[in-house]
């Protein structure tokens, strides 16, 4: 016999008549929640740089992560409108928002250029309203929803007051069994003791906002269900990591042909132009971020990129050219990286590099041991003298605790 659940029927028993809830949601998706877990510490363990690779942006954990929220939000409101509940239409709508600010609302699937204001005050220049704000406030609010949300409801739905209160606005209470693992994986989410653990834990909330949203109304979730809901998601997490990696194929000839000459250019304004400053050379250990991001932050002049700035690119209009260069993007509308690293003989390695036409990062770069651009990202490699001539270690830590 199938296990199966209702998030609805466990709610509606009252005082000293309570059955357990852990009877009332399938063993599968604790099985799968506890696996999913134990993948990711592995993976970070023993193949850290294919753990790195699948959990960055536009591949496979971010995709499933999308598929999971937007599949959510679908069922969520539909069963909202159809029944009139207000508050489970909220709980849609946040799942439709965190879908579409986990892929910047199709910004690098569609391959359409940020606004002006999105690239000078987002803090990852990409079409998300989450990142105005900082890791620690975004964190913070994320966490607050997902405790109210499988924390607080389910204890209101212990008590007759409590119901009444749900029903009058309209909150149908995910299974209390859920509660446990939502306190783990926001305390995981927020603590971040892996490197991009953060991304996991997103993702396996969102698959657990989606197996409440499915099991609204009283409806059973069986074993077939749920393993076919699970199977179309990772169908849909390849399609669109596949889509992602072929974008922009066509007339990109031009553009290549300009990201190499601005990170050649980049390339040359840091290592011969002074467009470093004395904060840069703070970088003694690996160092990864936006260009955009490093001369906010006083690590480089851009008042000295003079040879990025001077670059003409063909097929371009001229104030596309402008804008690019005030906010140091490629010409598929996303920022220009720096990666450095640490050399035994005490110099450093300086990439400059572009995520290239399929416009998400191919690389390993910016992994632990990885300096590699792979794949069709574009790049630009120099090395910046080092005086002290010893050896550098990499401390890039995967753990931030030690296992």
């Amino acid at each position: 016999m199938e296990t199966s659940f209702s998030s609805e029927a466990w709610s509606a028993n009252r005082a000293g008549s309570e059955t357990s809830t852990s009877t009332n949601s399938p063993i599968l998706i604790h099985l799968l929640v506890a696996g999913s877990l134990i993948t990711m510490v592995l993976l970070a363990r023993y193949s850290y740089e294919y753990y790195a690779l699948t959990s960055q942006e536009d591949h496979e954990v971010e995709w499933a992560t999308v598929v999971f929220y937007l599949s959510a939000a679908v069922a969520g409101i539909t069963y909202a409108i159809r029944k009139r509940r207000v508050f489970d239409g909220l709980v849609g709508l946040f799942c439709l928002f965190n879908g579409g600010e986990e892929f910047s609302w199709g910004q690098r699937l569609l391959g359409f250029s940020p606004p002006k204001y999105f690239l000078e005050a987002n803090v990852q220049q990409e079409v998300t309203l989450h990142n105005f704000f900082g890791s620690s406030v975004h964190n913070l609010l994320f966490s607050l929803v997902v405790v109210g949300y499988f924390v607080l409801l389910p204890l209101l739905a212990r008590y007759d007051r409590g119901r009444k209160l749900l029903d009058k606005v309209g909150a149908t209470s995910p299974p209390v069994a859920f509660t446990p693992w939502a306190l783990l994986l926001s305390g995981i989410y927020v603590a971040y003791p892996i490197h991009l653990s953060s991304e996991w834990m997103e993702t396996i909330l969102a698959g657990l906002f989606l197996a409440a949203a499915a099991g609204s109304g009283g409806k059973i979730l069986t074993s077939r269900k749920i393993l076919t809901s699970i199977s179309l998601v990772f169908l849909a997490m390849v399609i669109l990591s596949r889509i992602s990696n072929a974008q922009e194929k066509i007339g990109t000839p031009e553009r290549v042909a300009c990201a190499e000459a601005e990170v050649r250019n980049l390339l040359d304004d840091m290592l011969r132009g002074g467009a470093t400053t004395e904060k840069f050379e703070l970088f003694t250990l690996s160092t990864h971020k936006r260009i955009f991001v490093a001369g906010n932050r006083g690590y480089l002049n851009a008042e000295r990129f003079k040879e990025f700035v001077s670059t003409r690119c063909t097929g371009l209009a001229a104030e596309d050219a402008e804008l690019r260069h005030r906010y140091a993007i490629d010409p598929w509308g996303l920022s220009y990286w720096i990666l450095i690293r640490p050399l035994p003989d005490g110099s450093r390695s300086l990439t400059v590099y572009s995520f290239g036409p399929d416009r998400r990062r191919d690389s390993d770069a910016g992994t632990k041991t990885g300096d590699a651009i792979d794949n069709d990202d574009i790049s630009a490699t120099g090395i910046i003298p080092g005086g002290n001539g010893r050896e550098t270690k990499d401390e890039t830590p995967v753990f931030s605790v030690e296992p």
